[in-house]
């Protein structure tokens, strides 16, 4: 009887206990995990953008380092979305637009190797491994790539066109934006072109797929709000934790603090 190698891999791949998909509560933390790795001031969950109809999954902002008055200089805000009919709701016809998408991004990958060949000049050169190497396809000369990536902003553009992301780029507020959703759950190029991209994987770790370009327009007014939303949302959650109630009309009761049930 003969007897062949044992394969280490195929072995281990076979018998591995599938992962666990993550709930919404769990993705939401995963997101808020995400924007405390940036190291912002101060951040709160379930934070207002402008009125109460529309809530982000949480919200961050910047001050001066220095001087008396240590303004806000930055904020950010992170989306959770974990279904994909939440990104498009109100877009009819978006299988279409999805599928034009799905195109235009293969045609993107032949150009991008192509360019990486032809412009080798625009490799990072801070990179320690080649195989691993980033590109900067933006100062291309291949003027095809560009119009092909144009025309992928403009159909991500009619995809968020109404939506909730839009709606909060128009708010002014948040200089950074970031839509954090589960691996694979839709493609990032079917995203508005200026907000960030994060997957929420399986394993409680997140991969930034997009960073996020500065969004124009917006005010320090605005900008301030939303800091000042932020506290409100993170006093909320500081009552929640030490166990008090507080009623509007000023009336305070405690309870028993929630249990820690596990950490980030």
């Amino acid at each position: 009887m003969e007897t062949g190698e044992l394969d280490l891999f195929s072995f281990a791949a076979q018998h591995q206990r599938p992962q666990r998909q993550l709930n919404r509560a769990e993705l939401n933390r995963l997101a808020l995990a995400f924007l405390c790795s940036r190291r912002p001031f101060a951040a709160a969950v379930n934070v207002p953008v402008c009125g109460r109809r529309l809530t982000v999954s949480c919200a961050g902002f910047w001050r001066a380092s220095g001087g008396r008055r240590r303004r806000v200089t930055a904020a950010a805000i992170v989306v959770m979305y974990d279904r994909p009919e939440e990104c498009f709701a109100e877009c009819s016809g978006h299988e279409a637009h999805l599928k034009r998408i799905a195109e235009l991004q293969r045609r993107r990958e032949a150009m991008e190797a192509e360019i990486r060949r032809k412009e080798p000049h625009l490799a990072e050169t801070d990179d320690l491994f080649s195989d691993f190497r980033t590109y900067d396809y933006r100062r291309s000369s291949n003027r095809e790539y560009h119009k092909l990536r144009h025309e992928l902003a403009q159909e991500a553009r009619i995809l968020g066109q109404g939506g909730r992301l839009a709606r909060i780029i128009e708010a002014n507020a948040a200089d950074l934006c970031y839509l954090a959703i589960p691996a694979g759950l839709i493609p990032s190029d079917a995203v508005l072109p200026t907000w960030g991209v994060v997957e929420l994987m399986p394993d409680r770790s997140f991969r930034v797929v997009r960073e996020a370009e500065p969004q124009i327009g917006v005010t320090p007014e605005a900008r301030t709000a939303l800091a000042l939303n932020i506290a409100g949302s993170a006093a909320a959650d500081v009552r929640f934790a030490a166990g008090i109630d507080a009623a509007r009309s000023g009336e305070i009761r405690m309870r028993r603090p929630p249990r820690r049930r596990g950490r980030l």
